[in-house]
């Protein structure tokens, strides 16, 4: 990707809302596209995933569709350009573990983070900045996955006061935008 040594860069692949995991060494990176060595069993033309690295600078991310296969590489096309992940901070309702990571993916309704850890319960609090806004929202999991000491939340939103859903449209409009 921009700026670093592509031939070592490991790429996580989340689907998106199925939460399925896989890992692939990049292989190419053109505008637009992205080609990965690596198996991906179970992805489908058109299915929508996120995709994300680690650089010197954090994570980075974007969100991709899955455009099929081509001699033991996976290609995807991007919606977007790779930028630096969100950070986001979820703490458990039961009590007080709380957990630094990233957002994969926002929408008015729901959103996918991934943490070092995997907090208590099923009710969380997700505190996040975006675009010079914070907001602490509640929200309920729908489907966890833990991989290698990494692990992925989708939470769904409870309860939304009109402040919440008007800094969700302002992240949503600061790039983080369900599909492009």
């Amino acid at each position: 990707m921009p700026g670093g040594d592509e031939s070592s860069t490991t790429v996580t692949v989340v689907t998106l809302p199925g939460l399925t995991v896989y890992e692939g060494t990049l292989a190419s990176f053109l505008a637009g596209g992205v080609t990965l060595a690596g198996d991906m069993p179970g992805l489908a033309p058109g299915d929508t995933v996120a995709l994300a690295y680690d650089d010197s600078g954090g994570r980075q991310g974007v969100r991709a569709q899955f455009a099929g296969t081509r001699g033991g590489m996976t290609v995807f096309t991007l919606f977007g350009e790779f930028a630096r992940l969100p950070h986001v901070d979820v703490r458990s309702m039961l009590g007080q573990s709380r957990h630094r990571g990233s957002v994969l993916h926002l929408d008015a309704e729901s959103v996918v983070v991934e943490l070092p850890a995997k907090p208590g319960g099923n009710a969380l609090e997700v505190s996040m900045e975006v675009a010079g806004f914070a907001a602490r929202l509640v929200g309920r999991v729908e489907r966890s996955q833990g991989v290698a000491g990494r692990h992925w939340l989708a939470l769904r939103f409870e309860d939304l006061t009109p402040p919440q859903r008007a800094f969700l449209r302002t992240a949503m409009g600061a790039g983080l935008k369900k599909d492009e």
